[in-house]
């Protein structure tokens, strides 16, 4: 037996997803036409060297499955057997595995070659006339002597592009070090505009010198000629020669000096030259650098036709182990991805899909009573949209059910059962960590939705999930993600000597404003705007980014930029200090210290190495929407420098061992007019409410000295603070760790990292008073 070598393994994989991809479109033009033969023998040669390959790496139990399939395909072409829509559906079971079988390969789980069910294709073979070794030799040979002559063909038709494989990895370290040139660029551009600049200040000061020169030297001149005059006057018969030898010295010192100088700007004038001739070859360098990034980026990108074999397939088997029939369309496919993306967004996709089929769609039973057809249809649509690709998914299914989401959410401590749920709650609930509509796990989905991992995925991504759903006609997925994850377009801004950007491809547009009108229109509350025929509403930076700010630190006259966002939820207008640039940036995660900052999707370096930060305007968008539907606006906290008469800030506690995570959170609190306190384990925590009693405790678990379930359990029994609320926010997400949370007393439990939008949930419920349902 052929010794088995993971580099030829490699490969073959690689190999074989192209000839799968290949069989893939010759299957789905013969489902067509099914009376045509010509589709059938492209497929048998591809199968032949699918066949060859495997043998030849020594995967012996696949391509026996690969033998007996060809022969399947052999009995079919020659008519042997019939082809029925049970036939069909026969075929691509089996095609079906082999894509499993590459898959699970590329994904390193290998198995046992000998459980490969080659005996389900021999089974369906023996159903049907035997043929001869010698009929199907000829058949073979037939093949291969169709596919020289088509290979003939086509080198008669056109030259053939010679292609090469080249390693994800490699590719990426390109990608990385082209992205390293362009950041090494734009500093040499800082450095040589720096040059220029110093030149300009020198020439200034060589003519300035010049000019005290002449001064020097026109003094000079008249101080000789006031001394000839005096010395005639006196009658002296000659000049003091002293006298004489120290004019002279003087100037022709003056007259070196000024030669000197002379050469000095002759120098200049050189060096301005060779920074002109550094500027055009930085330019010759940036075009070049620009072409080989778009090489890269076109190298890395794969079209989106990728993903259709692969979501059929799925459709296909969580249809048939459901006993759902299940239609996937295509409403709209058009451009490439970035592979990077794809090979992280596939996973979510499948995911969404069977979420579709399994908890969306209804049974044929059940959609035939309530007037549907008995097959429901999941449509896609990927396409890209300037420097985004947006994916939407749509099912015909029961739509999020709002009123089972509330008893589930009521049952699990997360909901109070005095508050209504809306449409927009029900949203949030499913992307809680953990939370689910079923009692018992599938192997279809698992326990339910599970939307907390892809959305979690999505932001990763720097993207953003939406969810539109209506009871009865079906649910619709929106996702938008940054077209490539390398090289993007940026606007570059200035706050307080803090730079930040935002993606271009974000934004709807720039203005100006005067530094007066932006601060009476926040103060008065009249933060509407018009522009281009559309209303926005107007906030300072600081204040969407809860950061104290003064409102004096620019003299009314200052002219302010602001840039324009569009959302469907609002249109907002965010004035900043100065606008930058508008440049290429290469945006980096910005790490996991950070991963609680929503504001934030990345960082970047400028080229003199300033810091940007990269925002994120959908959040921005959303924080502010919810301000305004809470009836509470960032302006409050960051311009009022004193509370609103009569109003106190709901006092929260947060416990948590890592100093990231308090002020992290306190950030937000402070960001919805909360005050809050901290306590870095549970004795400082119980230290501090002697002291202070805060409205709602936000309380980890794991921590030094005394834990979580510690703390919970002497406030349950102090009657001082046994009825605040304590919301329980840990990263342990096991169900034995929320119900001896819900047991201790918690009132909530929240797994890290949590949803801002739930915290806020759960802070509004209980300050309403429900806390105690």
């Amino acid at each position: 037996m052929m010794e088995q070598d993971d580099e030829l393994i490699q490969i073959f994989i690689e190999e074989a997803h192209d000839l799968l991809e290949a069989i893939n479109h010759f299957l789905h033009d013969w489902f067509q036409d099914v009376n045509n033969k010509e589709y059938l023998t492209s497929i048998l040669r591809e199968l032949h060297t699918f066949k060859g390959s495997s043998r030849m790496v020594g995967l012996k139990g696949i391509s026996e499955y690969t033998h007996s399939l060809e022969q399947f395909i052999q009995k079919i072409s020659q008519g042997d057997i019939d082809v029925d829509d049970s036939r069909l559906k026969e075929i691509r079971k089996f095609f079906d595995y082999l894509h499993w079988y590459i898959d699970s390969y590329s994904q390193h789980k290998c198995f046992p070659e000998n459980e490969v069910p080659t005996d389900l294709i021999k089974k369906s073979l023996n159903e049907a006339p035997a043929v001869s070794i010698e009929k199907i030799m000829g058949l073979t040979n037939e093949v291969e002597a169709e596919e020289s002559t088509h290979t003939k063909k086509v080198k008669k038709q056109e030259n053939p592009i010679e292609t090469i494989r080249i390693r994800a990895d490699l590719l990426e370290k390109f990608s990385n070090l082209a992205g390293r040139i362009n950041v090494a660029r734009s500093h040499l551009e800082q450095q040589v505009k720096g040059a220029n600049e110093y030149l300009i200040e020198l020439t200034k000061e060589i003519r300035l010198v010049q000019e005290n020169m002449k001064n020097i030297e026109v003094r000079a001149d008249a101080n000789l000629r006031l001394y000839q005059e005096s010395v005639v006057a006196k009658n002296e018969d000659e000049f003091d020669i002293l006298e004489m030898d120290r004019y002279s010295s003087l100037q022709q010192s003056i007259r070196i000096l000024e030669d000197k100088l002379i050469q000095l700007e002759d120098l200049s004038e050189m060096v301005i030259q060779v920074l002109r001739n550094a500027e055009s070859i930085l330019n010759e360098q940036k075009q070049a650098a620009k072409t080989l990034e778009e090489g890269i980026i076109h190298t890395r990108l794969i079209s989106i036709d990728y993903v259709v074999p692969r979501l059929e397939r799925i459709v296909r088997q969580v249809s048939d182990e459901l006993g759902k029939e299940v239609h996937l369309k295509f409403a709209r496919l058009e451009g490439e991805i970035d592979r990077k993306i794809l090979e992280r967004l596939i996973s979510s996709l499948e995911h969404m899909v069977r979420n579709a089929i399994d908890h969306g769609i209804e049974s044929p039973t059940v959609r035939k009573r309530i007037g549907k057809p008995e097959f429901g249809i999941i449509t896609l649509s990927l396409f890209r949209q300037g420097n985004e690709f947006i994916i939407q998914l749509a099912d015909d299914g029961h739509g999020i059910d709002t009123e089972k989401v509330r008893q589930k959410a009521i049952d699990k401590y997360y909901w109070s059962p005095k508050m209504p749920m809306s449409k927009d709650d029900a949203i949030k609930m499913i992307f809680l960590s953990g939370f689910s509509t079923k009692d018992e796990a599938s192997q279809i989905s698992g326990h339910g939705v599970g939307m907390d991992v892809v959305n979690t995925e999505m932001n990763k991504l720097g993207g953003a999930l939406w969810i539109d759903t209506e009871l009865n006609k079906g649910t619709r997925f929106t996702i938008r993600l940054p077209f490539t994850i390398s090289l993007n377009q940026a606007l570059v801004f200035k706050f307080y000597n803090q730079f930040y950007a935002f993606q271009l491809s974000q934004l709807s547009g720039v203005a100006r404003i005067s530094n007066a009108e932006a601060k009476n229109r926040v103060r008065n509350k009249q933060r509407a705007i018009r522009y281009a025929d559309k209303i926005y509403q107007l906030y300072f930076l600081p204040e969407l980014l809860s950061e104290n700010f003064n409102e004096d630190y620019r003299n009314n006259s200052y002219a302010l930029s602001i840039i324009l966002l569009e959302s469907e939820a609002c249109n907002i207008a965010v004035a900043v200090e100065k606008i930058v640039s508008s440049s290429e940036i290469v945006i980096k995660p910005a790490g996991s210290q950070l991963q609680f900052v929503r504001e934030i999707s990345g960082v970047s370096l400028l080229g003199d190495g300033q810091i940007v930060i990269v925002l994120d305007p959908q959040y921005l968008m959303q924080h502010a929407s919810q301000m305004e539907q809470y009836h509470l606006t960032p302006a409050d906290i960051a311009i009022e420098s004193s509370p609103r008469h009569g109003y106190e800030k709901p006092k929260i506690l947060v416990v948590d061992d890592s100093y990231t995570v308090r002020q992290v959170t306190s950030r937000l609190l402070k960001r919805h007019q909360y005050e809050p306190y901290q306590a870095s384990d549970g004795e400082d925590a119980l230290t501090m409410m002697e002291d202070i009693v805060p409205d709602v405790v936000l309380l980890d678990i794991e921590m030094p000295k005394m834990d979580g379930f510690e703390v919970l359990k002497m406030m349950r029994a102090s009657p001082k603070l046994q009825l605040i609320p304590v919301v329980m926010i840990t990263s342990r997400s096991g169900e034995k760790h929320r119900l001896r949370a819900v047991q201790a007393g918690a009132n909530a439990y929240l797994t890290k990292p949590y949803l801002e939008e739930d915290l806020l949930m759960l802070l509004k419920r209980f300050h309403h008073g429900d806390e105690h349902d």
